[in-house]
């Protein structure tokens, strides 16, 4: 919404929620990669991580949103 806003201290909450849950994923992901012996990353260890980390449906939606910025991003480097 154009007109809302947020304060600082505000902001510095969301920063750190954000940095928090990052930090888990990739820490998921981490133990991931390592239980079947890889050192490479593929999107399907994101996407596990990330419905071990998040509860139920915010994990379906996270996935969802995850696959479509892939499938974009391919699309836009395809007309470069």
């Amino acid at each position: 919404h154009p007109d809302s806003q947020i304060s600082k201290k505000g902001m510095s909450v969301m920063n750190s929620f954000a940095v928090d849950l990052i930090g888990k994923i990739c820490n998921e992901t981490q133990t991931l990669v390592s239980r079947v012996k890889r050192n490479t990353v593929f999107v399907h260890d994101v996407e596990s991580a990330c419905r071990l980390v998040l509860p139920a449906e915010l994990s379906k939606f996270a996935a969802l949103e995850g696959w479509l910025s892939f499938i974009i991003s391919l699309i836009i480097m395809n007309f470069r």
